[in-house]
Protein backbone atom coordinates (compact mmCIF):
# COMPACT_ATOMS: atom_id res chain seq x y z
CA UNK A 1 0.00 0.00 0.00
CA UNK A 2 1.51 3.32 -1.05
CA UNK A 3 1.24 6.31 1.19
CA UNK A 4 0.31 9.64 -0.38
CA UNK A 5 1.73 12.80 1.08
CA UNK A 6 0.44 16.31 0.76
CA UNK A 7 3.91 17.70 0.20
CA UNK A 8 6.59 15.95 -1.84
CA UNK A 9 9.82 15.10 -0.08
CA UNK A 10 12.31 17.94 -0.17
CA UNK A 11 9.56 20.58 -0.02
CA UNK A 12 10.40 21.43 3.58
CA UNK A 13 12.97 24.02 2.50
CA UNK A 14 10.58 25.85 0.17
CA UNK A 15 9.67 29.46 0.77
CA UNK A 16 6.62 30.28 2.84
CA UNK A 17 3.31 30.13 1.03
CA UNK A 18 2.14 33.52 -0.31
CA UNK A 19 -0.94 35.10 1.25
CA UNK A 20 -2.67 35.59 -2.10
CA UNK A 21 -1.81 34.43 -5.58
CA UNK A 22 -1.00 36.90 -8.31
CA UNK A 23 1.96 38.93 -9.53
CA UNK A 24 1.40 41.79 -7.08
CA UNK A 25 1.61 39.36 -4.14
CA UNK A 26 4.67 37.34 -5.02
CA UNK A 27 6.76 35.91 -2.21
CA UNK A 28 9.27 38.75 -2.74
CA UNK A 29 6.62 41.45 -2.32
CA UNK A 30 5.32 39.68 0.78
CA UNK A 31 8.84 39.56 2.18
CA UNK A 32 9.27 43.28 1.48
CA UNK A 33 5.96 43.91 3.28
CA UNK A 34 7.14 41.77 6.21
CA UNK A 35 10.41 43.71 6.36
CA UNK A 36 8.46 46.99 6.46
CA UNK A 37 6.21 45.58 9.18
CA UNK A 38 9.23 44.42 11.17
CA UNK A 39 10.67 47.97 11.02
CA UNK A 40 7.33 49.40 12.21
CA UNK A 41 7.25 47.01 15.16
CA UNK A 42 10.83 47.96 16.02
CA UNK A 43 9.85 51.64 15.97
CA UNK A 44 6.62 51.19 18.02
CA UNK A 45 8.23 48.92 20.62
CA UNK A 46 11.73 50.38 20.67
CA UNK A 47 12.99 46.88 19.81
CA UNK A 48 16.35 45.81 18.47
CA UNK A 49 16.26 43.93 15.13
CA UNK A 50 16.98 40.66 16.97
CA UNK A 51 14.21 41.21 19.55
CA UNK A 52 11.71 42.06 16.80
CA UNK A 53 12.70 38.99 14.75
CA UNK A 54 12.05 36.80 17.81
CA UNK A 55 8.44 37.88 18.37
CA UNK A 56 5.95 35.00 18.51
CA UNK A 57 2.48 34.67 16.99
CA UNK A 58 1.03 34.45 20.49
CA UNK A 59 2.64 37.78 21.41
CA UNK A 60 0.24 39.69 19.17
CA UNK A 61 -3.14 40.69 20.64
CA UNK A 62 -5.11 42.23 17.78
CA UNK A 63 -8.20 42.77 19.97
CA UNK A 64 -6.28 45.02 22.35
CA UNK A 65 -3.87 46.33 19.66
CA UNK A 66 -0.82 45.34 21.71
CA UNK A 67 2.31 43.22 21.30
CA UNK A 68 3.99 41.44 24.21
CA UNK A 69 7.80 41.43 24.45
CA UNK A 70 9.49 38.45 26.14
CA UNK A 71 12.99 37.92 27.49
CA UNK A 72 15.23 34.91 26.77
CA UNK A 73 13.46 32.88 29.49
CA UNK A 74 10.02 33.56 27.98
CA UNK A 75 8.90 36.00 30.69
CA UNK A 76 6.91 39.06 29.64
CA UNK A 77 9.10 42.14 30.01
CA UNK A 78 6.83 44.68 28.34
CA UNK A 79 4.05 45.48 25.92
CA UNK A 80 3.61 48.14 23.31
CA UNK A 81 0.61 49.54 21.47
CA UNK A 82 -0.17 49.27 17.77
CA UNK A 83 -2.06 51.60 15.50
CA UNK A 84 -4.93 50.19 13.43
CA UNK A 85 -2.98 50.25 10.16
CA UNK A 86 -0.15 48.18 11.62
CA UNK A 87 -2.67 45.85 13.29
CA UNK A 88 -4.35 45.25 9.92
CA UNK A 89 -0.98 44.52 8.32
CA UNK A 90 -0.24 42.09 11.17
CA UNK A 91 -3.61 40.41 10.60
CA UNK A 92 -2.63 39.69 6.98
CA UNK A 93 0.86 38.55 8.00
CA UNK A 94 -0.56 36.22 10.66
CA UNK A 95 -2.85 34.58 8.10
CA UNK A 96 0.16 33.66 5.98
CA UNK A 97 2.26 32.64 8.97
CA UNK A 98 -0.63 30.41 10.13
CA UNK A 99 -0.49 28.58 6.77
CA UNK A 100 3.25 28.13 7.22
CA UNK A 101 2.71 26.79 10.77
CA UNK A 102 0.07 24.32 9.59
CA UNK A 103 2.34 23.12 6.78
CA UNK A 104 5.14 22.60 9.32
CA UNK A 105 2.79 20.54 11.50
CA UNK A 106 1.69 18.39 8.54
CA UNK A 107 5.32 17.80 7.58
CA UNK A 108 6.21 16.75 11.13
CA UNK A 109 8.81 19.43 11.82
CA UNK A 110 10.18 19.58 15.36
CA UNK A 111 8.70 23.06 15.77
CA UNK A 112 10.54 26.20 16.83
CA UNK A 113 12.97 27.04 19.64
CA UNK A 114 11.35 27.82 22.98
CA UNK A 115 13.06 28.78 26.23
CA UNK A 116 14.39 25.78 28.19
CA UNK A 117 12.05 26.38 31.15
CA UNK A 118 9.03 26.42 28.86
CA UNK A 119 10.21 23.29 27.02
CA UNK A 120 10.72 21.49 30.36
CA UNK A 121 7.17 22.30 31.44
CA UNK A 122 5.67 21.51 28.01
CA UNK A 123 7.89 19.50 25.63
CA UNK A 124 5.54 20.14 22.70
CA UNK A 125 5.42 23.94 23.18
CA UNK A 126 7.67 24.46 20.15
CA UNK A 127 4.97 22.95 17.95
CA UNK A 128 2.18 25.21 19.24
CA UNK A 129 0.78 28.22 17.38
CA UNK A 130 1.38 30.54 20.35
CA UNK A 131 5.15 29.94 20.25
CA UNK A 132 5.49 29.97 16.44
CA UNK A 133 7.64 32.81 15.10
CA UNK A 134 5.88 35.93 13.86
CA UNK A 135 8.68 36.14 11.28
CA UNK A 136 9.70 32.51 10.60
CA UNK A 137 12.73 31.64 8.50
CA UNK A 138 12.04 30.32 5.02
CA UNK A 139 14.30 27.31 5.51
CA UNK A 140 14.55 24.62 8.15
CA UNK A 141 17.58 23.04 9.81
CA UNK A 142 18.14 19.72 11.60
CA UNK A 143 17.66 19.77 15.36
CA UNK A 144 21.02 18.78 16.91
CA UNK A 145 19.27 16.69 19.60
CA UNK A 146 16.54 14.88 17.68
CA UNK A 147 17.72 15.20 14.08
CA UNK A 148 14.21 16.33 13.10
CA UNK A 149 14.06 19.54 11.09
CA UNK A 150 12.98 22.69 12.93
CA UNK A 151 12.33 26.28 11.84
CA UNK A 152 14.39 29.16 13.28
CA UNK A 153 13.23 32.75 13.43
CA UNK A 154 13.65 34.67 10.21
CA UNK A 155 15.96 37.48 9.41
CA UNK A 156 13.60 39.53 7.29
Amino acid sequence: MTRKTLFPSGSVAEAAAPFHSGPANSIRSIQRGAADLLRQLMRFGGLSPQAAAHLRAGDVDLDRLTVRVRDFEGNTVGRFALDRTTANALRVLLAGVRLNHERDRIQGLAGVWVPPGIRAADPSAGESWEWYWLFPARHVFPDPRSGRPWRPSGEV
